[in-house]
């Protein structure tokens, strides 16, 4: 047996992108899009990947960077920005503020540590040397202990 469809019909897609809703969320996504455009014309090249506009709202500018770093590039340059936008955009003209969400990159390289560095055969002498100068009884089988492993690696 089979259940009712209790789903309203869908709605055809023309009515879909006339509605109020959809008509709103456009044309913010425009504002955001002009005002990105103008952000990143304004902004010192340097600055260019490392931040764009992420949100417009009544008082502010949200602003995306990767690193606080260039957050506080931008807290330095806001009110130089807020200017150059508000000369060009009208509807930015109750933006006060700038606020900057740090958002580091996905790409973010993980470095394996370093291999250590050779030692001379000059340098582990000088630690065998220091290891049967020393009445410490465990320092002094530490240093042997280190002389000898670094004597197969030493140049």
């Amino acid at each position: 047996m089979q259940t009712p469809n209790t789903h309203p019909d869908p709605k055809p897609l023309a009515e879909l992108l006339q509605s109020r809703a959809l008509q709103s969320l456009l044309h913010k996504t425009q504002q955001i899009t002009e005002t990105n455009q103008l952000w990143q014309q304004a902004l010192a090249v340097e600055l260019r990947p490392h931040c764009h506009i992420m949100n417009i709202t009544q008082h502010a500018l949200v602003v995306e960077v990767d690193s606080a770093t260039w957050a506080t590039r931008v807290h330095y340059l806001s009110d130089f920005l807020l200017e150059e936008l508000q000369k060009k955009l009208p509807y930015l003209s109750s933006v006060t503020k700038i606020h900057c969400r740090v958002r580091p990159t996905k790409t973010t390289s993980h470095h394996s540590p370093p291999s250590p560095r050779p030692i001379s055969r000059n340098t582990v002498g000088l630690i065998q040397t220091t290891a049967h100068i020393i009445q410490h009884p465990a320092l002094k089988a530490a240093l042997l202990r280190l002389a000898q492993t670094k004597s197969t690696h030493a140049k």
